[in-house]
């Protein structure tokens, strides 16, 4: 892969090249970072990136960053603190009409995770593989060789399992009110009007190569559409188990360090059935 990618298509920009300012009503906000597993991209690139995965992320980096429906997003001071990190908002348009309170929508995303997690668990013998899941997921990064380095692969596409089943499940929780002359659900209209607003800035989303990986850097507009006295703060006191404290941890951690548009695409090209994960690692362990 080149050093700077910048469009879903894989064209090749001038290295050092400032990502495009698209014409717009509202002020420019640039965000950069380092990528989490941005050093397993190196390893695994994708040959681009599709364009649906580029404004997926723009969406959801603009519902955890900018604008959400349903929860006050924490600050960076705020995570450091111990604050529930702000991608599990990534979550939140889904619910969209559904009529369900703030932390409702919170335990329902957790409990889909904790469900994953304990059948992820079970399949794996109870030998603490899901811990060494949650592990790579709060440190970003994978092992480069070795055997350790087929594990945290398998776990990278195991959380890539995760995000693609709650999401397609999320994607039929909104209700449909059938009585309308079209079936029409508010949860996609909001999600529609999200990209109506994100999608022109797809050109600005740049990955450039660095010692530790990639490098991300993109522009989002400045709008929002939520009443801050309606939001609800996320808070740890919303789950009243471990189990669902560790699945809201694991929701929000899959969504911000593996649900990049890069690190998601690399893991879809070089896809590997669940089976023969296990199996190329049992060989390895020989």
């Amino acid at each position: 892969m080149s050093d700077l990618l910048r469009d879903p298509l894989a064209d090749i920009a001038p290295h050092g090249e400032e990502a495009p300012q698209p014409d717009d009503e509202h002020q420019a906000i640039e965000f950069r970072r380092v990528l989490p597993f941005g050093r397993f991209a190196c390893q695994v690139p994708p040959s681009g990136i599709g364009s649906d995965y580029l404004t997926a992320g723009l969406a959801a980096a603009f519902t955890s960053r900018i604008d959400n429906p349903v929860f006050k997003l924490p600050t960076e001071e705020d995570e450091r603190a111990g604050a529930i990190p702000a991608a599990f908002a990534t979550y939140a348009p889904y619910y969209v009409g559904t009529g369900l309170s703030p932390e409702h929508i919170a335990n329902d995303v957790a409990m889909q995770a904790a469900l994953f997690l304990k059948t992820v668990d079970a399949q794996h013998g109870y030998d603490g593989y899901v811990g060494r899941m949650l592990s790579v997921l709060r440190s970003g990064h994978v092992a480069q060789h070795g055997l350790q380095a087929i594990e945290d692969r398998n776990i990278l596409l195991d959380i890539h399992d995760f995000m693609f089943t709650i999401t397609n499940r999320l994607h039929h929780v909104a209700l449909l009110n059938t009585g309308e002359t079209h079936p029409y659900s508010a949860a996609n209209a909001y999600r529609t009007t999200t990209h109506d607003v994100v999608d022109p800035y797809a050109d600005t989303v740049v990955y450039q190569a660095t010692p530790d990986g990639y490098s991300e850097r993109f522009v989002l507009p400045d709008f929002t559409r939520s009443d801050p006295a309606r939001l609800v703060a996320l808070g740890w006191d919303f789950f009243d188990t471990r189990s669902l404290r560790i699945g809201a941890e694991f929701a929000a951690l899959a969504a911000e360090k593996v649900g990049d548009p890069l690190i998601r695409y690399a893991l879809s090209e070089h896809y590997i059935p669940p089976y023969m994960r296990t199996r190329e690692y049992l060989l390895a362990a020989r």
